[in-house]
């Protein structure tokens, strides 16, 4: 949308450049028409006017000033020629550069389509995950369905040979606690790095959609502001060029109609026919006023909605901001929730951890007792055997006690076996307890190193940021210089084209005088010639004769004195060309303060763009937690003390009489919940990515707008 609105502002400015130089074009035709024209009807008039014939020499000034004022004139003609070319050089430019835009928006187009297929994609792979997740969580319920019955065999068994393992229960359950306790430890070590990853990474992506908010609500309400200066600039500008020309207008209608009242007394279809000719010339100069002020006001009509549309998606985006405000204060309380139904189900985990380690252990030593009953059994049998046979037999009991004693040995013999072994596994303890502690110091190392790598890159990124902030502050200001320096540029060349506009018309005023010089000095040289044939011809004739020539002569000296005064009245050439020149300087100068600020405005640019490069390969670098805040780290040590979320999602199910669908269904919505945000966060990346190519496109399009 932004490239459109941009091809769309640089074609107007083509049209606007294009109707500018038409109207150039005309005035200038209008202009040589008018000195036609006035060229052929003045020489009537210039005969009746001037009779008397003027000294050669300031003939011969008057036809100098002519020729230098003509070869003036083609200058400037010339000098227009060249601006007009160099305009339309400008608008082939802004023509390509709207092609190479039209082609970035395609390009741009076909890359959103790629990355909608690539999310298609991942949203296929995340339901095929949930599908076997499912199946898997399905097989462990089958599996710990047979494992219940199993294990209620396993009660019933237990309750025959409880006085045969008393003893060895005595020697395991010291074993068993000291296993549970390594395994809890290593789990809870598991899932506090794992939930510290997961709480850095929500915590950066909610800062990172705050500042860029943020910064955006900034650069409407900076657009909104130079939308309204430029509104009262335009109004002012309105306001000033009408009043003059109607004063000019006024003026000129007075000159010419005391001009009138004076030719009068020679000739009125003369003044009548020029009347008419400045009756159109101010009709049409009227025209071309209103329909200026037509234009004007289409434009501020224009820039009023442009405003507006500004302050609608002002309040859109202010609307945006509290609903994200309200879903984090909610997502905040769910999350604490949450955290406290954790905590309960990791506690009861950690029971049925010990209570499994403790079934493992008791089945191996139903399997060695199941073996050693069968062989008692059989024994058992055979003494009775061996009994029935004593009673018959008296003789035989000798043997039957030597047999009885020699398993008395054996079964001591067990006994010491039993207790060496017991010994051996109190040792193995003691060595299991020192490789622990010499874990912890490592752990207690490792994280006060990780501390002391937090804190120096913490301090780093600030020390860039403040870079990054004093550089974008300096952008901005020299910006608004820009800005100003292009307002005053053109308000510079508005008056440089009225003065332009005032010197083209003294010239043709000059001109029109040198003409009627030159043509009253034709008439004189021709009547004294005639006057000089009469008197060497005929007689000198009567006095009214001589008094009426006389009348004559003596008016049209008057005119013609009348006329050297107007014209020593008016400014000479050299005043003229030295203003065209000073104008011309202020201009050269001013060109030159504008392409040097371009390219400090460039430079300046530049230099930010590899700054912020840096600083994203520096958080791309780090871990996701390296950049979180003290508050986090105590909320994370509170959670510690519930033993944890992850634990007690990735963990078993307490054990009961019952089937527990509620606690499974439970398990199953948060393995969910986590596949969910990973994917949410991607999107979220995916969009501020967008965002940011988005904000450069504006940019670039606005500082090639401006240097234009």
């Amino acid at each position: 949308s932004s490239t459109t609105s941009n091809g769309s502002n640089v074609n107007n400015e083509n049209e606007s450049v294009r109707e500018e130089v038409l109207k150039i074009n005309r005035n200038i035709i209008n202009q040589i028409s008018f000195e036609s024209t006035d060229s052929s009807s003045n020489p009537e008039e210039i005969d009746l006017k001037l009779t008397t014939s003027a000294d050669s020499n300031q003939i011969h000034e008057i036809e100098s000033k002519y020729l230098e004022e003509q070869a003036n004139l083609k200058l400037l003609l010339e000098q227009q020629q060249q601006k007009i070319q160099h305009l339309n050089q400008v608008l082939g430019q802004k023509d390509e550069f709207v092609n190479l835009l039209e082609r970035e928006k395609d390009i741009l187009e076909k890359e959103s389509v790629m990355l909608k297929r690539e999310k298609d994609v991942a949203l296929r792979e995340k339901e095929n995950s949930v599908m076997k997740y499912a199946r898997v969580e399905k097989s462990l319920i089958d599996q710990q369905a047979l494992k219940e019955k199993f294990e209620k065999k396993v009660t019933e068994l237990q309750r025959e040979f409880d006085n045969m393992t008393l003893k060895l229960k005595n020697l395991n359950t010291d074993k068993t606690k000291i296993c549970a306790m390594l395994d809890n430890k290593h789990h809870e070590l598991r899932s506090l790095q794992k939930e510290n990853d997961k709480l850095k990474t929500d915590i950066t992506n909610l800062e990172m959609k705050s500042k860029w908010n943020s910064t955006k609500l900034k650069q409407e309400m900076d657009l909104r502001v130079a939308a309204e200066k430029i509104i009262e600039e335009l109004k002012t500008k309105l306001e000033e060029p009408v009043q003059l020309e109607i004063v000019k207008l006024k003026e000129e209608w007075e000159y010419d109609k005391l001009k009138s009242i004076e030719s009068q007394y020679m000739e009125q279809q003369a003044t009548l026919i020029l009347l008419k000719h400045e009756n159109e010339e101010k009709e049409s100069t009227l025209d071309s006023s209103r329909k200026l002020i037509e234009k004007l006001k289409t434009d501020l009509d224009a820039i009023s909605k442009q405003s507006k549309q500004l302050s609608s998606e002002k309040e859109v985006l202010e609307r945006d901001l509290n609903k994200q405000n309200h879903e984090i204060n909610d997502l905040q309380t769910t999350l604490d929730k949450q955290v406290l139904k954790t905590a309960e189900l990791q506690s009861k985990l950690n029971e049925l951890e010990s209570i499994k380690t403790q079934l493992l252990i008791e089945k191996d030593e139903n399997g060695r007792l199941k073996s050693e009953l069968e062989n008692f059994k059989s024994n058992c049998e055979e003494q009775t055997s061996e009994l029935e046979k004593l009673r018959i037999r008296e003789t035989e009991l000798l043997t039957f006690n030597m047999e009885l004693s020699e398993t008395m040995v054996k079964l001591q013999n067990d006994c010491l076996l039993h207790n060496s072994k017991a010994l051996a596994v109190g040792l193995e303890n003691d060595s299991l307890k020192n490789d622990c502690k010499i874990y912890c110091d490592k752990i207690k190392e490792l994280e006060k190193a990780l501390e002391s790598e937090r804190t120096s890159k913490n301090e780093e990124i600030n020390l860039m940021a403040k870079h990054i902030a004093e550089k974008i502050k300096l952008c901005e200001s020299t910006q608004k210089q820009l800005d100003t320096v292009t307002g005053d540029i053109e308000a510079i060349k508005k008056k440089n084209s009225q003065k332009l506009k005032e010197t083209q018309r003294e010239l043709t005023q000059l001109r029109r005088k040198c003409e009627q010089f030159d043509k009253l000095s034709e008439t004189s040289d021709n009547n004294s010639e005639c006057n000089e044939l009469k008197l060497t011809n005929e007689k000198p004739e009567t006095s009214s004769t001589h008094t009426s020539d006389s009348d004559t002569l003596s008016l049209h000296n008057n005119n013609g004195s009348n006329d050297l005064q107007a014209m020593h009245q008016q400014p000479t050439n050299k005043t003229l060309v030295d203003r065209i020149l000073r104008l011309q300087h202020s201009t050269a100068r001013q060109a030159e303060k504008i392409d040097f600020l371009e390219n400090h405005s460039a430079t300046l640019v530049s230099e930010i763009q590899k700054k912020t490069k840096l600083l994203q390969y520096y958080m791309m670098r780090e871990q996701s937690g390296a950049l979180s805040s003290s508050k986090s780290d105590r909320n994370k040590a509170e959670i510690t003390k519930y033993g944890g979320i992850m634990s007690a999602v990735y963990a078993g199910i307490v054990k009961s009489s019952s089937e527990m669908t509620l606690e499974l269904s439970l398990e199953i919505n948060k393995k969910m919940q986590a596949l969910l945000e990973d994917t949410l966060l991607k999107n979220i990346t995916l969009k501020e990515n967008l965002d940011t190519l988005g904000l450069e496109v504006d940019k670039l399009t606005r500082k090639l707008s401006a240097g234009k």
